[in-house]
């Protein structure tokens, strides 16, 4: 899932390179400039290596907190240096950076995409078989299914339901990607963690809302009727 935005982004620069490819030397029809094809293929490199930062490393408060302010850093300390040495160390990066050849053209970044939008597709609906928790419109658990099996099953009641994020750049960059812990009445006791949840806030809420109240068949209120009379 970590690979959503990557590949998008190959899929853009791919119709671009498409596009140039097949209007190449036809006549009133403008192409794409080569400054706008770079600046596409170096905006796919800075998402590749997002990417793979993000899929080798968990960016917790921490290791946020430490990432951002090294780069503060880094900046603070670029800038003081070109105004205290009278130097142009940002231009002279950005003129060194322009004669890198980094044309991708449209066969990496469509490749790439294509193996990683078919993996991510299997995996989608491997989880949908294997691995899926569903809560029922009515009724009062909260279950977990494989295989179209039931194998877990959490029952209404008091119940705690904390989300969390492991990685913060992975909650800002995949649309919440998170956890729910799913804790007893205190707090304390965890009953179960249900990994790999999107917008992980947005459900925790609407499972708490679904877990306020209790729904009662008619044969449990004839039942509590009879018990009542006798």
């Amino acid at each position: 899932m970590t690979t959503i935005h990557l590949i998008w982004v190959g899929w853009v620069v791919a119709a671009f390179g498409l596009y140039n490819h097949f209007v190449h030397g036809a006549d009133n029809i403008p192409e794409f400039s080569a400054t706008v094809m770079d600046g596409l293929s170096w905006f796919w490199l800075f998402v590749l290596c997002v990417t793979v930062l993000v899929m080798g490393i968990h960016f917790g408060r921490v290791a946020s907190g430490f990432l951002l302010t090294t780069i503060v850093i880094i900046v603070m300390a670029t800038l003081l240096w070109e105004q205290i040495g009278d130097v142009e160390i940002i231009k002279s990066a950005k003129v060194q950076a322009e004669k890198i050849d980094v044309t991708l053209g449209w066969g990496v970044p469509m490749v790439v995409s294509a193996v990683l939008g078919l993996t991510m597709l299997l995996s989608s609906v491997w989880q949908q078989l294997d691995d899926r928790w569903i809560v029922a419109h009515q009724g009062n658990f909260l279950e977990h299914e494989n295989f179209q099996q039931k194998d877990r099953t959490i029952q209404k009641g008091a119940k705690t339901f904390i989300h969390t994020w492991p990685c913060l750049l992975r909650r800002f960059l995949l649309f919440g990607y998170g956890e729910i812990e799913v804790k007893d009445s205190r707090g304390i006791t965890e009953v179960e963690r249900i990994e790999g949840i999107f917008w992980a806030k947005t459900v925790s809420e609407l499972l708490k809302s679904k877990f306020q109240t209790t729904d009662v068949s008619v044969s449990a209120l004839v039942e509590e009727e009879e018990e009542g009379l006798r």
